[in-house]
């Protein structure tokens, strides 16, 4: 039976994608970038050993850029509402435009843009301390984005051979392609500059406490050990994959504060286009464009890409992946995406605790499926029943851990390596089950509560920290 007929009633088919790119011009930029990513860590190490600062000629446009937020932070609730009031008056009038041009074609993005409108609004409201306004508004974006899905796409008929049919709305301009190369490439290199530039200086300290882990993982049996942290060695959670990257960038690079950043660096600059092609695949262009974007010049991912402390970046690495596979094995029901979905589950174990839980990630989409859609389930009964093995693979981690530290297989829980340390394990009086589970349920929505107050509406400065 041929798949793509067999699965038109899969629920992640319907979501509107991009056309793909040839695979010509994927493999030439994909190898163009990492030339480009590659010369540019040469150079970094190349003036890290002559003592100079990375890429200095970059520090007035640095310098530009801090200016520029001081600027911004000063009376920055005034700033930030007349940059929220002129933020909703631009793209509420692209939005009703959108509606008024494109009714025959289309009006799903324009309706986009006008949530997105009321989003920013909402959010200037928040920081000039309305909340009442902020949350009211905030209410209305969700409930027009709810509303997305159940909106006509034209406001007119469609003629089967007109103009606004399919064929003529699918069809690209020549100018399409290179106008999404060249902006995603505007993108990787602001990428580039946010990591790279004095990486070797910027922060201008290093915090010591990972020092021992840096310097056991010059060996390969060092980081084994110290991975799984057998007798007479310290443990932290950092996960195997950072000691191995440890080694090879040690090994490459030296013993240096640059090689440890360098992982960041590399890390943080690799997801860009990872979570670019995986986002245009799910939600077009315009999505991926911008969520690159947020994600690139993000606050938390510029510090973490930078970070010698903890290996915060990396992870998303692997749940990028694992989410890619995922969507693949829903989408084309092949055996191969199943197979690498499973191995990337074992492997999730082997990460910074940050991303080990991205194994729960198909398990709960293939679970929904399981649930809403029956003829999925007839079709790929034996895929969807090897999702339990990459669960099992990555229960066996640790024991596979102590194993390549020990050479001793022996079973041990991974539930209990980090014993009063999580709101499962700490002490609460007492022992009962259903007392636990309240306690949970209260940490985890206490903690939801002060997030969102914390990104809302107690942080009065126009970005996020």
């Amino acid at each position: 039976m041929d798949t793509a007929s067999s699965n038109s009633g899969n629920s992640l088919n319907r979501v509107s994608a991009a056309t793909p790119w040839p695979w010509w011009t994927a493999v030439s930029c994909w190898t163009f970038f990492l030339l480009v990513l590659l010369f540019f860590v040469r150079l970094a190490v190349r003036m890290d050993s002559a003592g100079e600062t990375c890429f200095p000629a970059a520090a007035p446009l640095i310098q530009w850029i801090v200016d520029s937020g001081r600027w911004l932070t000063m009376n920055a609730v005034h700033r930030a509402s007349v940059l929220g009031w002129a933020s909703f008056a631009v793209l509420t009038m692209l939005g009703v435009g959108g509606i008024v041009r494109k009714k025959r074609t289309g009006i799903r993005p324009a309706l986009l843009l006008v949530a997105g409108g009321i989003a920013v609004l909402a959010q200037a409201f928040l920081f000039a301390g309305s909340r009442m306004r902020g949350c009211v508004l905030y209410a209305v974006m969700a409930i027009l984005i709810a509303a997305w899905r159940f909106i006509p796409e034209s406001l007119a008929p469609r003629s089967a051979d007109g103009p606004d049919s399919d064929s003529a709305r699918d069809w690209i301009s020549p100018w399409t392609l290179p106008m999404e190369i060249l902006l995603l490439g505007l993108i990787l290199v602001g990428t580039i500059l946010y990591r790279f530039y004095a990486l070797n200086h910027l922060p201008a300290d290093f915090d010591g406490e990972m020092a021992l882990c840096m310097a056991a993982s010059t060996s390969r049996d060092g980081l084994l050990q110290i991975n799984y942290g057998a007798p007479g060695m310290p443990w932290s959670p950092l996960g195997l994959f950072y000691f191995l990257f440890l080694y090879i960038f040690e090994g490459l690079f030296g013993t240096t504060l640059l090689a440890v950043r360098m992982i960041s660096a590399v890390v943080g600059v690799l997801v860009i286009p990872i979570f670019y092609a995986l986002l245009r695949r799910m939600a077009g262009v315009i999505a991926a464009l911008i969520g690159a974007v947020l994600l690139a010049f993000s606050p938390i991912e510029i510090v973490w890409g930078r970070m010698d402390f903890f290996p915060l970046s990396y992870p998303s690495l692997f749940t990028l992946l694992i989410c890619w596979t995922t969507w693949l094995a829903a989408t084309t029901e092949r055996w191969r995406y199943f197979i690498c979905t499973v191995i990337l589950m074992g492997l999730c174990y082997h990460v910074f605790p940050s991303g080990q839980t991205a194994f729960l990630i198909p398990v709960a989409v293939f679970a929904w499926y399981c649930l809403t859609d029956w003829q999925f389930v007839r079709r790929c009964r034996m895929k969807v029943a090897t999702i339990p093995i990459g669960v099992g693979l990555w229960l066996l981690g640790l024991p596979l851990s102590g194993y390549l530290a020990e050479g001793v297989w022996r079973w041990q829980s991974p539930f209990t390596r980090n014993p009063g340390k999580t709101i499962w394990s700490l002490d609460i009086g007492t022992n009962d089950v259903g007392d636990r589970l309240a306690f949970v349920v209260e940490r985890v929505w206490d903690n939801i509560v002060k997030f969102l107050e914390s990104v809302f509406v107690e942080n009065r400065w126009p970005y996020h920290t």
